[in-house]
């Protein structure tokens, strides 16, 4: 799937903000605000009344240190099955009202030593989402290598609802 698609318009450089406003581990829009120039207006939408998002995967996948859980689970046992994290929480839905996260979970392996990477998705627009999605997660398994100090692996995109938005193709 070709995300450079002129019709498409993906925009590497506000990709690569986000995934700089995930590093951060801070829900706030106004911090992507900070890193890209402007809020975009969909995490606008998505705000809640402290202008936090819970689709702010960067503060998902760090609440109680899941990375840092995933990266000693590896390193102590490479074909443990335990390294995982998760980011919707069905426990919280109460917290969804505005802005409910399109990731279930995601889980590391390594196998013939590269770490390869399984992305699940209860939503995901192949338009834009999955762009910027995939350049997030893409992202994080590059860094999670580098933690491990061995080479990426495959990685897994799956989505439980994978969809178009007609209204925005021409």
């Amino acid at each position: 799937m070709d995300i450079t698609r002129q019709d498409r318009k993906w925009n590497q450089e506000y990709a690569e903000a986000e995934w700089q406003w995930y590093l951060t581990e801070d829900p706030s829009v106004d911090r992507l605000g900070d890193i890209y120039g402007k809020v975009p207006p969909i995490w606008d939408k998505m705000a809640d009344s402290n202008r936090h998002c819970r689709s702010n995967y960067g503060w998902q996948w760090n609440r109680n240190h899941q990375l840092d859980h995933v990266v000693a689970k590896l390193k102590n046992l490479k074909d443990t099955r335990h390294a995982a994290i998760s980011i919707y929480d069905g426990k919280e839905i109460s917290t969804y009202a505005k802005d409910t996260p399109c990731t279930y979970a995601v889980q590391f392996t390594i196998v013939n030593n590269k770490l390869n990477m399984a992305v699940v998705m209860r939503s995901n627009d192949i338009w834009y989402g999955f762009c910027n999605d995939q350049y997030c997660f893409a992202s994080l398994q590059n860094m999670m290598s580098y933690k491990l100090s061995i080479d990426v692996g495959s990685y897994y995109h799956f989505a439980h609802n994978f969809h178009l938005y007609n209204n925005k193709i021409k």
